[in-house]
């Protein structure tokens, strides 16, 4: 009994390191470059704005082909570090298209 105790400890434990281990937001793209390769966009939660600025880049290179276009809505999940620069950096892991511009 309290191994299965002490295994159920350890798996939250796990869940809540993991779970903490990326972060996600909404934002409109807002123009791709280095060949398509690479795009920036600007986050539309006050509070991703605080902690990636108001624009942002990452490299789309290694993600699946969503066909986002300029002016759309996409959700992305991204790791841990943000570069501080401008624009920010970062990495994604995901993305999605949540509203096609019209």
């Amino acid at each position: 009994m309290k191994r299965i105790i002490l295994l159920v400890v350890i798996l939250c434990l796990l869940l809540m390191v993991f779970a903490g281990c990326s972060n996600s937001t909404t934002a409109r793209i807002l123009y791709f470059w280095e060949n398509g390769t690479h795009v920036t966009v600007e986050p539309l939660r006050s509070e991703d704005i605080s902690l990636l600025g108001s624009k942002t880049s990452f490299s789309i290179a290694e993600l699946s082909d969503i066909g986002a276009s300029v002016g759309d809505i996409v959700s992305i999940r991204f790791g841990r570090e943000v570069l501080d620069s401008f624009p920010s950096q970062i990495t994604v892991t995901r993305w999605s298209v949540v509203e096609r511009r019209e």
